[in-house]
């Protein structure tokens, strides 16, 4: 299996083949990396942010039909507290990757709605503090973001909490951000807006 560290430092490497070989062979390296790679990220979410901040590998990869998929599955963050999610038809919001997840209205009924976004203390400059520590923050941030958003403690609301939080891999690629969601009792759709609602 294709480890994410491996993908980035291969795809650096290929930035710098492009400084001293033609532009067909550096784009046969970064097809290569992205056929790999899509094999390999089919049940994670990977800020890809990284990799297109070189201007010469984001043209590239946006040019490489692989990579296009790859932006797509697995996006930064691309939510705000406050929004109301829906998922693809006859998903669940519990298996729903975070990149998945659509922006809808808070009028209708709705999959989940995001309460919290939270960067990990240090950030991705710090090594990966552990999954313990991982788990730790996330909780805090999650209960105190949660009855802020509420306006009712998690133990005595009705809903249901999901959480999507950086691994070991995708930490060294600089995902250090926790995300925090809500949904009906069980995961079941929202009717309302949770927002302030007290229940």
């Amino acid at each position: 299996m294709v480890e994410l560290g491996d993908v980035y430092r291969d795809a650096r490497k290929a930035v710098a083949k492009l400084k001293t070989s033609d532009e067909d062979a550096y784009l046969d390296d970064v097809t290569t990396i992205s056929e790999d790679a899509i094999a390999s990220f089919d049940d994670i979410d990977f800020p890809l942010d990284q990799l297109f901040a070189v201007p010469d590998l984001e043209t590239a990869m946006n040019d490489e039909p692989a990579c296009q998929k790859l932006s797509t599955d697995f996006p930064t963050v691309p939510f705000v507290v406050g929004d109301c999610l829906d998922v693809p038809a006859g998903s669940a919001p519990t298996e729903t990757p975070l990149g998945e997840f659509i922006v809808g209205s808070c009028d209708t009924t709705h999959a989940a709605e995001v309460f919290s976004i939270s960067s990990i203390p240090g950030g991705a400059d710090e090594p990966y503090p552990g999954d313990d520590v991982i788990a730790s923050f996330t909780e805090e941030v999650c209960l105190a973001d949660f009855e802020t958003y509420v306006g009712l403690a998690f133990e005595t609301s009705v809903y249901d909490v999901g959480k999507f939080t950086p691994n070991e891999e995708t930490w060294d690629l600089g995902d250090c951000e926790v995300v925090c969601m809500l949904t009906g009792p069980g995961g079941e759709p929202l009717e309302i807006p949770a927002r302030g609602s007290e229940i």
